[in-house]
């Protein structure tokens, strides 16, 4: 189909004031308050007191509220020439260069691109840096069914109400989704609109080490934005899904046209890597332990005891996707699917399942269910980290029943499940580095 990318006229830091670098922040769904209150320190002129506001004793929701400030900040910096706006719609190519991530600090060795080989994979971990580059547009924001991006993830309710918030007061988008193309010409045409100086560019630092953003503008009349409102393909949300639900919302509540702000990076893009984020279960009834596990899962899972975190590991990267981790008070084991077992009714248990999957709706599923019929208790909590070690302390410390710990999902296992009209589990991918709020901005 004809990919609906849209030019916008984008608001932007302004580079005699203030260096692209020091106004970026995380996206708000992976800001960690310590991030937040070191922005805050370093300066008033940073993103995050749009994209992610303080909370001060004494608010009143409407009257005095971080949505409010957002808005005074966003109209103050404009009247100041600190940002500014462009005065016609352009396409933007962003590329990001970061750290390639190392398994010792991933958890989890990084999912490879399609097309790319393990020791393709493997010897990039060694290289130092990675570059990830796409096109920043804007794409109608619609009810899914209606929608031309293909969704891949569960939402959680409470990021929709903070999201709706912020959009329907400051009305302006800090942060892109992104979304993943599959076409055959976006990446040459990004190539070939990467010459000479950006104008844009900063480096800050990033969640393993300094990364570096530089912006190409290229107005929607010049031959090269038309060229880019011309392509063909297909559409997938690789992160941003809570975001894109809140704009199709706000578009049918107003009854007006939204545009989702948007990177869009080539599928085949070497600089993808999805990161795994393991799973951890609040304390229930009963301790976890290996003989209970077994007990339930042994229809559709082998539960096997192993003696450190290092064996744990190996099991779980050992490229079938299909072993999981468990870390229990005191013990460590693994539970690989068993794909003989499988009850009819249930997805098809084969290495392209999806790891998340596996965890969520096989065997959390089951000990959850086991739980409930034990204390009659609908409320569970299942919490996430990227950090196999905060998994284990956690466990360790009485916070979490047990931990789940997950091998990254593939590209392709994402995309098939979009293609086949399959909705993964919240949390089943990890686009690592997360695009940076505040590169380019787009109003509402």
């Amino acid at each position: 189909m004809s990919l609906p990318l849209q030019p916008f006229a984008g608001i932007h830091a302004n580079p005699q004031h203030l260096d692209l670098g020091d106004f970026v922040c995380p996206p708000y769904d992976v800001l960690t308050p310590v991030e937040r209150e070191a922005l805050y320190g370093r300066g008033m002129r940073n993103i995050v007191r749009i994209e992610a506001g303080l909370d001060y004793p004494g608010d009143q929701p409407g009257i005095r509220d971080r949505y409010l400030r957002a808005k005074d900040h966003l109209e103050s910096w404009m009247a100041l020439g600190i940002l500014l706006p462009d005065p016609e719609p352009c396409f933007y190519v962003v590329r990001h260069t970061f750290p390639v991530p190392e398994a010792g600090k991933a958890g989890l060795q990084q999912s490879s691109p399609p097309g790319t080989s393990t020791s393709k994979a493997a010897a990039g971990k060694t290289e130092g840096t990675a570059a990830r580059v796409g096109l920043l547009c804007c794409i109608p924001a619609l009810q899914w069914g209606k929608s031309p991006i293909l969704p891949h993830e569960r939402t959680l309710r409470e990021p929709i109400e903070d999201r709706t918030r912020l959009f329907g007061t400051a009305r302006i988008q800090p942060s892109p989704l992104l979304i993943l193309a599959s076409t055959a010409t976006l990446g040459s045409r990004l190539s070939g609109a990467m010459e000479g100086e950006p104008f844009l560019s900063g480096t800050f630092p990033g969640e393993a080490g300094e990364e570096e953003l530089c912006v190409w503008r290229h107005p929607a009349s010049s031959p090269t934005g038309k060229a880019f409102s011309t392509l063909s393909g297909s559409l997938y949300m690789a992160d941003g899904h809570h975001r894109y639900e809140t704009l199709a919302a706000y578009g049918q509540n107003t009854g007006r046209p939204v545009a989702a702000l948007c990177l869009v990076v080539p599928a085949d893009d070497p600089g993808l890597y999805i990161l795994p984020t393991h799973r951890m279960v609040a304390p229930g009834s009963r301790p976890a332990t290996p003989e209970l596990l077994q007990e339930l899962l042994a229809e559709l899972f082998t539960v096997k005891m192993v003696p450190s975190r290092a064996a744990l590991l190996s099991a779980v990267e050992d490229g079938s996707g299909c072993t999981l981790g468990i870390i229990l008070p005191g013990s460590l084991c693994t539970a690989t699917l068993c794909k003989t077992n499988t009850p009819a009714g249930a997805a098809g248990p084969t290495p392209d399942l999806p790891a998340a999957t596996i965890a969520d709706d096989l065997l959390l599923a089951r000990w959850l269910r086991s739980e409930k019929r034990e204390t009659g208790d609908t409320t569970w909590s299942i919490s996430y980290t990227r950090s196999v070690d905060e998994a284990k302390a956690a466990v360790g410390s009485g916070t979490s029943s047990m931990a789940v710990i997950v091998p990254a999902t593939r590209l392709e296992q994402m995309l098939g499940a979009c293609d086949r009209g399959e909705i993964m589990p919240q949390k089943s991918t990890y686009f690592y580095p997360k695009v940076p709020a505040g590169i380019v901005m787009a109003t509402l």
